[in-house]
């Protein structure tokens, strides 16, 4: 089989002239299993193609184009981290294995396909060999990139974030003034064929987000099929494609994850879907968490050992 072809890059970078944050929206492709390793990073906004989506045929093609295989086959042992890779035979008997799975699974999906089974259902047999693609928003990096480009990191994961983060490295940012826009997929002419129509301008952006979900978000500018979906969002209440469209603002303050800049979802009433939570409810920063608090508040040290769990002084109350 063939290396299976990661991707990552940047859609859109801007940076929030007055209070100098930064926001990030990349592209990747990935293999479907290590989602739940990305969407450990709740602080980061995320659109991901959608198998109850994707048409079975396509997604069926995109499997045989680009399947997910490992590319090497550590061996097993106590742990996290694989043991050293099989070699010769062993691996070519692997591969092989691997191989057979693959195209058995899609002869029970394309099975099912013809007898009518919903694609919710049929593109679920092959997800082991899906790679997905993602779109993937946030001001915060650091934690990511530093917990998932090492090599203790799962090695598919590892292999994208790197990706990622030389992508984050080169790309060059937009200087984004307080009020402005951060828009994935939209163009430069599209930004000033409809400068002052932000919501027009949010709902082009959102919609593109939105269509990693089926696969169809790039090379689609149709502004009027955009405006339809992005209808469509709203009233259906799937907001998370709003996520990835940003407000710049005056501050360095935490607005639904995002620092220095504000969620495109944010602005519309009810957006959270508990009114409960409709009050202006703020983030607490490190100070006003001991106000708060009669519990120690603990620092990070990486120096901490298990004596330090046994202090005394750490169970009273300040």
């Amino acid at each position: 089989m063939k290396p299976t072809q990661y991707h990552a890059k940047v859609i859109k970078q801007s940076v929030n002239s007055i209070t100098g944050d930064t926001i990030t929206t990349f592209q990747i492709r990935i293999p479907r299993f290590v989602l739940a390793q990305l969407n450990k990073h709740r602080i980061l906004s995320s659109n991901t193609e959608s198998n109850r989506a994707v048409p079975i045929k396509k997604k069926d093609r995109k499997l045989v184009e680009n399947p997910y295989h490992p590319d090497q086959w550590g061996t097993n042992q106590s742990g996290m981290q694989a043991g050293k890779p099989l070699s010769g035979l062993k691996a070519k008997l692997a591969d092989l294995v691997w191989f057979c799975s693959m195209h058995s699974q899609r002869f029970w999906a394309n099975l099912l396909n013809l007898l009518g089974v919903h694609k919710e259902i049929v593109n679920r047999l092959t997800e082991p060999f899906q790679m997905v693609d993602v779109v993937l928003t946030g001001t915060q990096w650091f934690n990511f990139f530093e917990l998932r480009t090492s090599e203790k990191a799962q090695p598919e994961l590892r292999k994208v974030a790197r990706l990622m983060l030389e992508a984050y490295h080169k790309c060059s940012a937009y200087i984004i003034s307080d009020g402005g826009l951060h828009l994935p997929y939209v163009t430069r002419e599209e930004r000033e064929l409809y400068k002052g129509n932000t919501l027009l301008l949010i709902a082009l952006s959102a919609s593109r987000c939105a269509r990693v979900s089926y696969l169809n978000h790039e090379g689609n500018m149709d502004v009027e099929k955009d405006v339809k979906l992005f209808i469509r969002l709203v009233s259906s209440k799937h907001w998370s494609a709003l996520e990835h469209t940003a407000v710049a603002i005056d501050a360095s303050v935490m607005c639904g994850g995002f620092i220095g800049w504000v969620p495109a979802r944010k602005l519309f009433t009810g957006e959270s879907g508990d009114y409960a939570m409709e009050k202006d409810t703020r983030i607490l920063n490190g100070t006003e968490i001991r106000q708060v608090t009669t519990h120690w508040v603990m620092p990070f040290n990486s120096d901490l050992e298990a004596k330090d769990f046994f202090d005394s002084d750490r169970d009273t109350h300040q």
